[in-house]
């Protein structure tokens, strides 16, 4: 069974566990990346229905737990490899985020522009049910309304960093 990277509150690296056996006092690692485009819209991914956290609901393009071994940025390539299809891309590193609940771990958040139409990407099934492109402005107002077809850390991602006085991130 896959091993995960384990942190302190100050996201040092303190041990591993098995992704299954995580016990909730200890702190993982997640890396989060959301595509947009030049229309001002965002790529939403809908979680497969057999995942475990947060199924069915529509997060970010792609994220994955960080694995024994890799860095945030690994992570993020290779999520992106395996859930969308994309490779070769140079990835904007954005914020990080303490998340408490439901689930205890950092996310890095990623950024990345492309004006790839669905049908380009490559979904993983397992973990990715559909994509969808979405306006911005209707995300900001779907966190504001707290919206229940959003993951919980996405929605405080979007509320924290996306309405940022109207500001882009």
């Amino acid at each position: 069974m896959e091993k995960i990277t384990v942190v302190d509150e100050k996201d040092e690296v303190i041990g591993e566990a098995r992704v299954n056996k995580i016990l909730p006092f200890e702190i993982y690692r997640v890396s989060s990346l959301i595509v947009e485009n030049h229309k001002g819209q965002v790529l939403l991914a809908k979680r497969s229905y057999s995942m475990v956290k947060s199924p069915g609901l529509w997060g970010p393009s792609c994220e994955g737990t960080v694995r024994k071994g890799e860095t945030y940025h690994e992570t993020m390539i290779r999520e992106a490899k395996e859930e969308l299809g994309i490779s070769g891309i140079e990835y904007l590193e954005l914020k990080k985020q303490r998340v408490r609940k439901p689930y205890n771990h950092f996310k890095m958040w990623y950024k990345v522009k492309l004006d790839w139409p669905i049908k380009k990407f490559k979904i993983q099934s397992e973990e990715v049910q559909k994509l969808k492109w979405i306006k911005k402005e209707k995300l900001i107002e779907m966190a504001k309304r707290n919206s229940k077809v959003l993951t919980p850390s996405f929605k405080e991602f979007i509320k924290r960093f996306y309405q940022n006085n109207g500001r882009n991130i």
